[in-house]
C-alpha cells in the first residue's frame, strides 16, 4: 500500500482520498470510529486514541500516525492493550509515519491508525 498526505486533513491511500481518520487492518481501509474516545476529549484538548476504540489486530505491529504536528494523543492503555495481544505498538508524526507505512505495509500484515 502507498499513502501520502494531500493537504492538511486529507490522505491518499492506494489512489483513494480520505478526508477523515482511517484505520488500516490487514490491508483493508475503514473510517476511524472515535465515539468511545470522545469522553477523554476535554482532558487532552483533542479526541485521543483510547483502548475503547476497535483496535485492529490484523498484524504483529500497530502503528499510529499522530498527525502532521504529532497532535493526536495516544493513551498509554492502547499500547498496553496491543502488547497484551502480542502486537508491537508505536506512534509517529506524519512524515516518519508515511515513510514507515510505505515500506512495511507492502506486507499487508500490519495494522495502522492514520
Amino acid at each position: 500500500m502507498k499513502a501520502r498526505l494531500m493537504k492538511f486533513g486529507e490522505l491518499e491511500i492506494e489512489g483513494k482520498r480520505y478526508a477523515h481518520d482511517v484505520v488500516i487492518d490487514a490491508g483493508r481501509v475503514r473510517k476511524r470510529k472515535k465515539g468511545p474516545s470522545k469522553e477523554f476529549r476535554e482532558k487532552f484538548g483533542h479526541t485521543p486514541l483510547s483502548a475503547g476504540e476497535e483496535i485492529p489486530s490484523g498484524g504483529k505491529r500497530l502503528l499510529v500516525g499522530t498527525g502532521a504536528h504529532g497532535a493526536l494523543p495516544v493513551m498509554d492503555e492502547v499500547l498496553v492493550e496491543a502488547k497484551r495481544r502480542g502486537i508491537e505498538g508505536d506512534r509517529h508524526c506524519d512524515g516518519a509515519f508515511r515513510s514507515y507505512f510505505n515500506v512495511v505495509s507492502r506486507q499487508a500484515r500490519d495494522a495502522f491508525f492514520c
